[in-house]
Parts: C-alpha cells; sequence; structure tokens
C-alpha cells in the first residue's frame, strides 16, 4: 500500500509585492525628536541614500553613549549597523545637511552646537569643522540651499527656552558670520509667554530665509527674511491664530476666548511642523492639529482632546492655514462608525501631541508634487488589548497623502506601514525633502510600545530598529493584500496533518477554508485532513480590500482490488475491493467485452480460460 499527497496551485492573483522596509540601525534612545520632524536623510541621484539617528546602546536612563548615528546605502545594500556616534561625546537632536560636495552632521551637547564634516557623501571619517562648538544652544534645526556653503541653525538658548538664536555660515560650518541672533517677534510682546524645544523648523532659497514656529498654545508663526536673515530684516505673519495671548493654562486663566462665560474649545497646532520649500521657492507647512479645553481656573493645566484628525497646512498666497481632513474610522469592528472608540485613553506617550501627528514631506521636483507622510494611533492597539484601560496606549502606524495640484487638493489617507495591528509602533517618520527615481526615501523608528523613554514603565529602556524603505507612487494609493501560503505535510497513517505557513503581505486578517466543512481565522493554523481531495483557500483582507490563493491537497489511499464469481458460462462477479473509497470500475473479461459496472454479470460464448480484471 502507499499514499498520494498531491499538491498544486489551483488559483493565485494578487497584485505586485511592494518593497519591504529595511532595517539600517537600532537605538535604546527612542526620543528622536521633541517635535518637529528633522532632516536625517539624503537620497543621492545616483541612487546612495545617508540617514543618521539619535543613537545609543545604553540600557541606562544616563545614555552615556548617546549621539548621532550615521548609516550609508550605496545604491546596491546598507552598511553594517554603526555601532558608535560620529561625535565621540554626548550628544544628539541633530541633522545632517549636503553642502557641496560633502555632507555635515550637526548636533548638540548639553550646551553647544557641534558640526562634523566628512569628505564626501557616504564616508565616515567625520571630522569637527573649525566652527564646531562654536555656538551655543540646544536643540539645533538646520539648512543649506542645494548648491551652496550657506548653513542655517535656529537652536534655543537654554532647557528652559527664553530665546530662539539664528546663525549662519557661508563657508558650510566653519565660521559663522551670524552668531546666534535672537530671533524677534517670539516673545510675550506678541503672546507668546513660553518656547518649546524644537517646535520650530528653517528652510531658505536664494535671499529668503523662513522660520516656522508654534506650539498648541501659542499662535503658527512664519517669520521671513528676504536679506538672508541679517538682524532688522525679519517680518511675521500669523498663519494659524490661537486666540488668547499668552495662555499657560495657568491658575485663573480658561479657554473661554469669546468673553461669555462659556468656555471654548480652541483647534490649534500639537508643535509637530514640517516646514519645506520646492524647487521655485514655494514653501509648503504641515502641522498636527489638535484641540484643548479648559474650564477648572482654579487647577493648573489644561486638557487636551485628540478626536480631532487633521493635519494643518499653509502655503503663501494662502490668507491662513487649512485643515486637512484625514478622519478614518481604521477598525470599524464595533460598527459605531467612530474612529476615536478603541482608542487608548492615555495621550502621555509623545506628549499630548494630536492624533495625527509628526508630519514629513517630499517633493517630486519635476512635477511640484508634493507627498505627506505622518504619524496616527490605530484603533484597538494597545498593550492591555482594553482601549478602557486608564493606562492603555494606541500604536501608530504611519500614513500618507499626496497633492497632484500643488496643495490645492488632497488625495485619501492610505496606510504605508500597516503593522500597528501585530505589535509594532511606527513613530518619527522623516522624508528626504526631494523624490529621487520616483520614489519617496523614508526613514522611522520602529518600537514595540507608544512613546519616548520618559514615560515609565509603560515604555522600557530597551533596543528599537531605525527602518528605511523607498516608497513607490502606488504604496500611496489603497492597495490589497497579498495572500500567499506554503504548506508541510506530515503523515499520520490514513490521516495527514498540514502545518501552513503564511506568507501574505499587507493583510491583517484572514480566512481559511479547508473545503472539509472546517475552517481557521488563525494566522497559521495546523489541519488535520482524512481521505480525499481538499481545495484549501486563504483570503487575506486588509482595509482595502481581499485577495486570495488555493492550493488542492490530494490525500488519497490507494484501494485493493479483488473480486470472486460464480456461474458458467453465465458468470456472476462481485467486487470485494477493499480500502480507498474507490469511485470508479473498469472491467476487462478478456474476450472483447468490458464493463464499468460494481458488480456486473457476463456470458462467456466460447469454452475457454479467461485472464478477467
Amino acid at each position: 500500500m502507499f499514499k498520494l499527497n498531491l499538491l498544486f496551485i489551483n488559483l493565485f492573483f494578487s497584485l505586485a509585492i511592494f518593497g519591504q522596509a529595511t532595517t539600517i540601525g537600532t537605538t535604546t534612545f527612542d526620543l528622536q525628536t521633541y517635535g518637529s520632524e528633522k532632516n536625517r536623510i539624503i537620497a543621492y541621484s545616483d541612487g546612495q541614500v545617508s540617514a543618521t539617528w539619535i543613537g545609543s546602546s545604553s540600557l541606562s536612563p544616563s545614555f552615556s553613549d548617546r549621539g548621532m548615528y550615521f548609516n550609508t546605502f550605496n545604491g546596491t545594500e546598507w552598511n553594517s549597523y554603526p555601532d558608535s556616534r560620529i561625535e565621540g561625546v554626548k550628544s544628539g537632536f541633530g541633522e545632517i545637511l549636503r553642502v557641496n560636495d560633502y555632507e555635515l552632521i550637526i548636533s548638540n551637547t548639553a550646551s553647544s552646537i557641534l558640526v562634523h564634516k566628512n569628505s564626501a557623501p557616504g564616508n565616515t571619517d567625520w571630522i569637527p569643522t573649525a566652527g564646531s562648538g562654536v555656538l551655543n544652544g540646544l536643540w539645533p534645526v538646520t539648512y543649506s540651499p542645494e548648491g551652496s556653503n550657506n548653513v542655517y541653525v535656529v537652536a534655543a538658548n537654554s532647557a528652559t527656552p527664553t530665546e530662539l538664536l539664528f546663525s549662519r555660515s557661508e563657508d558650510g560650518g566653519e565660521s559663522w558670520i551670524i552668531e546666534e541672533s535672537p530671533l524677534p517677534f517670539l516673545n510675550s510682546d506678541y503672546g507668546i509667554s513660553t518656547l518649546s524645544a524644537e517646535s520650530y523648523k528653517i528652510v531658505a532659497y536664494g535671499f529668503d530665509v523662513y522660520v516656522l514656529y508654534g506650539t498648541s498654545t501659542t499662535d503658527m508663526v512664519l517669520l521671513h527674511s528676504s536679506a538672508f536673515g541679517i538682524p532688522g530684516t525679519w517680518e511675521r505673519v500669523v498663519i494659524l491664530d490661537f486666540p488668547i495671548d499668552n495662555y499657560t493654562g495657568a491658575i485663573g486663566q480658561t479657554t473661554d476666548f469669546t468673553g461669555d462665560g462659556i468656555t471654548d474649545t480652541i483647534y490649534t497646532n500639537d508643535g509637530t511642523h514640517e516646514l519645506i520649500i520646492a524647487p521655485d521657492g514655494t514653501i509648503h507647512v504641515f502641522t498636527g492639529a489638535m484641540q484643548i479645553y479648559d474650564n477648572q481656573p482654579a487647577t493648573l493645566g489644561w486638557n487636551t482632546y485628540n478626536e480631532i484628525s487633521g493635519m494643518y497646512y499653509y502655503k503663501i498666497g494662502l490668507l491662513e492655514m487649512q485643515l486637512i481632513d484625514l478622519t478614518i474610522d481604521w477598525k470599524n469592528d464595533d460598527e459605531l462608525n467612530d474612529p476615536y472608540i478603541g482608542i487608548g485613553s492615555d495621550e502621555s506617550a509623545y506628549g499630548y501631541r494630536g492624533f495625527v501627528t509628526s508630519p514629513t514631506a517630499a517633493i517630486d521636483e519635476a512635477t511640484g508634487n508634493v507627498f505627506l507622510i505622518y504619524q496616527m494611533q490605530v484603533e484597538y492597539t494597545d498593550q492591555f488589548n482594553d482601549p478602557e484601560n486608564p493606562l492603555a496606549q494606541s500604536k501608530s502606524d504611519l500614513f500618507g497623502i499626496y497633492s497632484l495640484t500643488l496643495g490645492d487638493s488632497w488625495s485619501q489617507p492610505v496606510n504605508l506601514t500597516y503593522n500597528a495591528f501585530e505589535g509594532i509602533e511606527n513613530a518619527y517618520p522623516i522624508a528626504a525633502e526631494r523624490m529621487i527615481d520616483g520614489k519617496v526615501h523614508l526613514t522611522w523608528m520602529e518600537d514595540t510600545d507608544p512613546g519616548n523613554y520618559f514615560d515609565f514603565p509603560s515604555d522600557p529602556i530597551h533596543t528599537n530598529n531605525i527602518k528605511y524603505e523607498a516608497l513607490e507612487f502606488s504604496r500611496f494609493t489603497p492597495y490589497l493584500p497579498t495572500a500567499e501560503f506554503t504548506l508541510d505535510i506530515v503523515d499520520l497513517g490514513t490521516d495527514i496533518e498540514v502545518s501552513f505557513t503564511n506568507l501574505s503581505v499587507d493583510a491583517e486578517t484572514y480566512f481559511w477554508n479547508f473545503d472539509d466543512g472546517t475552517n481557521s481565522a488563525s494566522f497559521e493554523p495546523v489541519h488535520v485532513f482524512g481521505d480525499g481531495s481538499f481545495e484549501v483557500c486563504l483570503i487575506a483582507e486588509n482595509y482595502y480590500g481581499m485577495d486570495s490563493v488555493c492550493q488542492l491537497i490530494i490525500n488519497t489511499t490507494p484501494p485493493i482490488a479483488s473480486f470472486t464469481f460464480v456461474g458458467d458460462p453465465d458468470v456472476i462477479f462481485t467486487n470485494t475491493s477493499s480500502g480507498g473509497t474507490p469511485d470508479s470500475y473498469s472491467w476487462n473479461f478478456d474476450d472483447g467485452f468490458l464493463s464499468t459496472l460494481e458488480n456486473p454479470s457476463h456470458t462467456f460464448t466460447e469454452n475457454g480460460i479467461y485472464n478477467v480484471c
């Protein structure tokens, strides 16, 4: 006896599989920025990519080895993970710039700004410039216009900022022609009584320099100089008004800005910004939207309300920022059509930011098309599987939208990472300013817990991955999952045990039909099949649709053929075959006659010996 197990692909339909994210390094220090997007990735037209991040391998809260870690892609592969910082001293919160034919990494120590350069893009021979350590300040944001030696830096003057300091170099950070010049308009005379770390950005184009600033309790302000930032040349435009000047949530204050005795909900920015400039000098501004509400004048502070899914957007020519609606009820299993029902109630993970936060953008130089990536919490992904738990913090995926109309209209949001439901936190997205080869080059931090290391015990110190992916335009449009599986068979005698390996991509839920009256919703089930043939089908589903794939499994034990007979010349044949559940018969009476009956009768017309089969 032998057993026959046949498998073959019966149906395979799917879309092309997208490129998968690559881990380019790790860090135990997961506070990659206090607020705005950072310049930490450069993509080059020859396929090379340079990336940096705040790295550490220490498991101690002191993070004594913290600094800027650097890795590069040569067009074919990434270098091995870096194991040390480039500065040689504890530092961080830096950015990378291209200055003509080399790169700069600008970061800070406890009080000063460090500037390191390499000999060519991608090289790891970092050395300090002559201007390194000259500037005082913390949390630098930087910019260098393409093809220029000009380097612009904005930094806070202290850990509790009272000023933002502007500096400019004309020789790639070797010296400073403007050194720590206080930026105007960012003080209580203009309704801003306190400043916050990294709630600012800078870009430049020709003579024009733009600085963006805003927090959840201040106006969103765009400063502009048409003379390289020379003191006295700055102008101020409020692009998103906070209706209460010098608001701090202090005792005695509420958010009743209309003065009618009824507390008002204020729509504001969340302090995470992106400021990007197109090749023609057009600037694009993005900031996460949020709400604050304070009706308790006897207490300090205010409430934040994240039941708003939107990104504020501005470009020159608009009177004020516009709200892009990014509402998605990502998990409507509750059938409530409410995207916030399944979100954990603890908003402290990232310092009470917006529900939609951390914008980063890239521009297609050839078309002017703008691509925006941001971080958004996903329903029912908290660490307790119970969003009602007061400590529940939901994990985030990275989402994306785009504009083919220079920012006048925007596409619908699409999930770019799609793994929060697997327990993965995706945070701090950073895109290269320019699309290269039709792709958005993106890095981000992949964690298993929402938030940063300040948030003990919800987010203990552990190793996080720094991820990179080059995103095609098609990734920003709704995409089907790809269903695929392989299997392994164990012979149990009459039955077989089949273990399924799920190779599906971009799927969130699975349904297996075993074609024997049973099914499973497991990711990788194990199933026992009896005798017969079974077309096993996997349906993989995501937010945008489904894909299916089937394989035929044949578990057949061949029958043992036998029979008896009586009579002469009229013979009655009795089929006594056993096993295998036969479903057809073929008799040959050796006299030219055949039969397909199970128990035939036959008359032999001539005497002789017949080999009946």
